[in-house]
């Protein structure tokens, strides 16, 4: 059994500055829609999200390192979920879309798809 819970599991994101501007822009929406979620991971993202922007120099193809646990992963994905299904009117919903895809993807890596199944399958307290 592992040390931690797999909600509670680390891994190490890395992508483009931009890339942690779009998960902001996620968290926004998340926050003004009122999406259900635990108020814990929800600080503990957004603090984590500011931190690693505050302290890029942005920009010029750099990336950015976060620490991330799967249940803020998770929370992303939904946020990712969700922003892409509210904006298919818009636009730019195929920047959206290829956003959305490339910054799910990423999240999606960082762990097996047997630790998601897991994950998911784990009863939640919400």
């Amino acid at each position: 059994m592992p040390d931690q819970p797999l909600g509670n599991s680390t891994r190490t994101l890395t992508m483009p500055t931009e890339g942690v501007v779009a998960l902001q822009t996620v968290i926004g929406i998340i926050d003004d829609h009122d999406l259900r979620c635990d108020p814990e991971i929800y600080y503990n993202l957004t603090t984590t999200l500011h931190e690693a922007a505050s302290v890029s120099t942005g920009g010029n193809g750099e990336d950015t390192t976060i620490e991330i646990t799967m249940a803020e992963a998770d929370l992303l994905l939904r946020g990712l979920s969700f922003t892409e299904a509210m904006s298919m009117e818009l636009p730019w919903y195929e920047m959206v879309v290829q956003t959305v895809h490339f910054v799910g993807d990423a999240l999606l890596e960082l762990w097996s798809n047997a630790e998601w199944m897991a994950y998911r399958d784990m009863p939640t307290t919400q």
